[in-house]
């Protein structure tokens, strides 16, 4: 790079932007603010206008912040549970909201926290998530190429499933500041009321086919594991499972589908 270049922090957008269009892909332009110190720790920022007057200000996270909201930008705590002497927790430290997170969340400079982080599990967050009305997600953290860190075919990576209205930039960025999304990893789910409940009655059909017989349909390819009555099922991806000596049964509990920390998706049953 020449020294225009190198200082120049949309570069890699501006490059990547005609690959993406090519390939009929949704480009978000972003960047991360990386702090040594934790608090704040490191901050995805999604939606960005003009990443340099954010980077110019690299000495003051509250200015480059504010810059980036200022620009209608959607800010995210990166790993909140990563354990480093740069931009972590020190080792062995219990993962907290701090005053400075506390106060990034009141001034509107904090909008989703990562739930899962490349192969890191955060249960509280989806407290705090339900509690602050903020976003889940679950990101790879991926810096080798995708290839080396989880090969061709890995249904168990991290991913954030955002529920847009439609398939535009403006679509997601909506979805997004509407707290729209459900994170997913190691085949498991995270997710809000009302969101992961609608999302579950959009992948299972249920119907009773005999007294105290329940017929399941897992429509989508979501891995899907329910209980009910004490009895585990796992329901395949696009396939059909009975369960029997189901009368009685007021619940059926998702044992893979997190709603709260280590608090499973409940779904209410009528079973003749």
């Amino acid at each position: 790079l020449n020294d225009e270049q190198g200082l120049n922090y949309n570069l890699s957008y501006e490059i990547a932007k005609p690959e993406a269009e090519k390939n009929n892909l949704l480009l978000v332009p972003g960047t991360e603010i990386t702090k040594f110190n934790m608090p704040p720790g490191h901050f995805n920022v999604l939606f960005t206008q003009n990443v340099n007057p954010i980077a110019a200000a690299v000495d003051d996270w509250k200015t480059m912040f504010q810059i980036a909201v200022d620009q209608g930008a959607f800010l995210i705590w990166d790993h909140p549970g990563w354990q480093s002497q740069h931009g972590g927790i020190e080792r062995g430290a219990p993962l907290r909201f701090t005053k400075e997170h506390e106060e990034a969340y009141k001034q509107g400079w904090m909008h989703g926290i990562e739930i899962f982080n490349g192969t890191e599990h955060y249960p509280v967050v989806l407290d705090w998530c339900n509690e602050r009305d903020l976003a889940l997600f679950a990101n790879s953290d991926i810096h080798p190429s995708e290839l080396n860190q989880y090969g061709i075919h890995n249904p168990a990576r991290p991913i954030t499933l955002v529920l847009a209205n439609d398939r535009t930039l403006e679509g997601v960025r909506e979805a997004l500041f509407a707290k729209r999304t459900i994170a997913w990893a190691a085949h498991m789910l995270w997710g809000r009321d009302p969101w992961l409940p609608e999302l579950f009655k959009a992948s299972v059909e249920m119907k009773t086919i005999s007294p105290g017989t329940l017929e399941l349909t897992n429509k989508s390819s979501l891995p899907i594991t329910v209980s009910i009555g004490g009895v585990a099922v796992n329901l395949l991806q696009n396939q059909k499972q009975q369960v029997y000596r189901a009368e009685g049964c007021q619940k059926l509990t998702v044992v893979n589908w997190m709603i709260g920390m280590n608090k499973p998706l409940e779904i209410p049953l009528t079973i003749g």
